[in-house]
This record gives structure tokens, sequence and C-alpha cells, in this order.
């Protein structure tokens, strides 16, 4: 059959479906698939990983509806060769795993996320910085520069939702983007979040 386009998005629901999709590994395998559809051993090539690694994480990702295959090929014999890609450009997480409860510990569901997000990318740059990938000696916009920025925005409810809006749209456009052989990964981490204002706010935001 011919490849398909991914949806625009798709919702995961449950815990183990978030937890599959956040792992870091199985993040790089879901990169890989954005653009175009790709065999296993095409992918485990450009991870540089033996192929025989990646058919687990394949399955998992699968099973939950994350990647599909696009296009059966036979081979010699009974031999086929699937082609897989992401079955949406953008994932999110529904609303009832993330909502408002009270504890007196973070949930495991949220838990998952915020390790992913800062832990798993704070110990990705920190690999880059000491294998030098990262040039701590360059400035943004310079590709090989980190950027880091840390700073509160004093906005109204409708300009912070204009706000999120608009960042999404950008990362948006750029997932999108077909990639060539020519390029370089970005890791792209970003939170925004109501916080109480209660505390003393910085007198300049922290950038790097």
């Amino acid at each position: 059959m011919g490849a398909m386009e991914p949806d625009d998005t798709i919702t995961l629901t449950d815990l183990e479906a978030m937890k599959v999709y956040f792992d870091p590994f199985r993040r790089r395998i879901i990169g890989e698939l954005v653009d175009q559809p790709r065999t296993i051993q095409e992918v485990a090539q450009r991870l540089n990983v033996p192929f025989t690694r990646l058919y687990y994480q394949f399955n998992l990702l699968e099973k939950h509806g994350i990647i599909r295959v696009v296009e059966t090929r036979r081979m010699a014999g009974a031999i086929e060769e699937k082609s897989y890609r992401v079955a949406a450009y953008t994932f999110q997480v529904a609303r009832h795993l993330l909502e408002n409860r009270k504890h007196d510990h973070i949930p495991p569901d949220i838990a998952v996320v915020l390790q992913t997000v800062f832990d798993d990318a704070r110990a990705e740059v920190e690999r880059n910085i000491l294998n030098g990938r990262i040039n701590l000696a360059s400035y943004a916009p310079s590709p090989d520069a980190l950027l880091a920025r840390r700073g509160y925005l004093r906005l109204p409810e409708e300009e912070a939702s204009r706000f999120m809006e608009e960042l999404l749209a950008l990362v948006d456009r750029y997932f999108r983007q077909p990639a060539s052989e020519d390029v370089s990964y970005h890791l792209v981490t970003f939170v925004v979040a109501p916080i109480d204002p209660s505390f003393e706010l910085p007198e300049e935001d922290e950038t790097l």
C-alpha cells in the first residue's frame, strides 16, 4: 500500500502509552520517522545501532499507535520488508492523565513527563557538552551553541494563550520540515506553565 500521511494530532490516553512515547531512545526512533517512511534497517543505520536492537522498540511503538506500517514489500521467499512512519505529527497527553488532583507527592503519570522533559534533556545536554558536539564558546544563533533561557512572562491571560499558540505553531512548522541528508540534530525542550507569583521574581532573565 502507498505511504500514508501522518495525522495532525493523536492523544495518548493511557499511562503505558505515555511511558512508551516519552522514552528517550524511542523518541530518537520517532524522530527518524517524521519526514518519511523508513525500515527498521534504515533507522538502525541512521542511529548507528544494531537493527536487532530495534525490533522490540518498533513493536512497542506500533502496539500503542505511535508509529504504523505504511508500506510492505515482499522480498525473497516469504520475507516481507516493512516501512514505518509516525502515526501523527504531534502527540498530546490526555487531560485526564494530567488533571489537577490533591496529592502529597507528584503522581507517576506526571512524573514520567517531568523526568523526560527535564532530567533526560539535561543528561542529553551534558553528554553532548562532554563529547564536544556543543561548543560552549559559541553563542546563539550559531548551530553548535547551547541556547538555554529561563525567564518569566508577565502577560494577561489572553496574551499568554496567544504566546503558547504561536510557540506551538513555530515548533510544529520546523518539526514537519522535510529532512535532507545534510542536517544536524537539535534538542528542543521547553515548558510554559502558570506559576504562583507570590515569590520574588528575579530582576533579569537567566540566559546562556
